[in-house]
């Protein structure tokens, strides 16, 4: 006598999910997927209309005097660094 359980026999049925039997469920169970997902909407569409629209920016430049000689490339800018730095602004 073996320990092990006999498995019932396989019947037809049994076989598996086809495609049909999963869009069968889906229409089924359609207010239980979409109900969730209409009230996450909507709870997201709300705090964002009521959070305060923030935005923070922070740039650095950095500055370095050329380091090709005048000789090569002639400057066509005659303003200064300051006067430059103060036109992006």
């Amino acid at each position: 006598m073996s320990s092990e359980t006999p498995s019932p026999p396989e019947r037809p049925e049994q076989q598996g999910l086809t495609v049909a039997d999963y869009l069968e469920i889906l229409r089924r169970r359609k207010w239980e997927l979409i109900w969730p997902a209409v009230l996450l909407f909507s709870i997201v569409a709300v705090v964002a209309a009521v959070l305060p629209n923030k935005y923070t920016s922070m740039a650095r430049i950095l500055v370095e005097h050329a380091e090709i000689p005048d000789e090569f490339v002639r400057t066509t800018v005659l303003a200064g660094t300051r006067q430059q730095l103060g036109a992006t602004t």
